[in-house]
């Protein structure tokens, strides 16, 4: 379907951006989730305001169980969220005695090596992604430093600083926009916007 392949290239352009700041495809989905429930809770309002669960539940295709914890939680202010095992191995090795000397306070590791090196590290808090992986990331996004066959932490480095999405707030406004007058010249009519965006709103990201 073409449709499906303009969209599949829309959200591969969008992972390009969001990929380096620690977006994983598990957080995104959780987001879309709530993203839809949000959506159709809008266009599912009764005349006396509430919001018909069932309606909401047809249309996304969730339980209406779902669909009433999605809207009864916070999800967008929420920072709870899995880590990748790229940043439970940052974590641990400001945290993890075996790998800091005091907490927040990494050590310099061997890269290879049995405990206490790096690629013991990445083992313990990786999963099955190997320790050159776990490097060669920590590497491509200015983790780390490299000495003589160890590698130490940088103590700039901060894990809240990929996680920040506010980058986006300038251009939001333009996006959704031009999305909606696609849709509008698309479908020959005016699209219901179900959840204005302003520079005021945007500006507490």
């Amino acid at each position: 379907m073409r449709g499906a392949a303009v969209l599949q290239t829309l959200l591969t352009e969008l992972a390009l951006v969001l990929l380096p700041r620690g977006m994983t495809p598990k957080w995104f989905s959780w987001l879309a989730r709530a993203a839809f429930v949000q959506a159709a809770s809008n266009l599912s309002k009764l005349q006396n305001g509430r919001v018909n669960h069932s309606r909401v539940a047809a249309q996304t295709g969730l339980t209406r169980a779902e669909v009433k914890r999605l809207l009864n939680q916070n999800v967008f202010e929420s920072t709870k969220r899995s880590l990748t095992g790229v940043e439970r191995v940052i974590e641990a090795w400001r945290t993890d005695p075996d790998f800091a000397s005091r907490p927040g306070h990494s050590k310099q590791l061997s890269i290879s090596g049995r405990q206490g090196s790096f690629a013991y590290l990445a083992k313990k808090y990786a999963g099955d992604v190997t320790h050159r992986a776990v490097l060669d990331e920590l590497r491509r996004i200015g983790a780390v430093q490299d000495r003589d066959g160890t590698v130490k932490l940088r103590r700039s480095f901060h894990l809240r600083q990929r996680n920040n999405f506010a980058f986006l707030v300038p251009v939001l406004p333009v996006l959704i926009g031009e999305l909606q007058l696609a849709s509008k010249r698309d479908a020959g009519c005016s699209p219901r916007s179900t959840h204005p965006v302003s520079r005021k709103k945007l500006k507490r990201i």
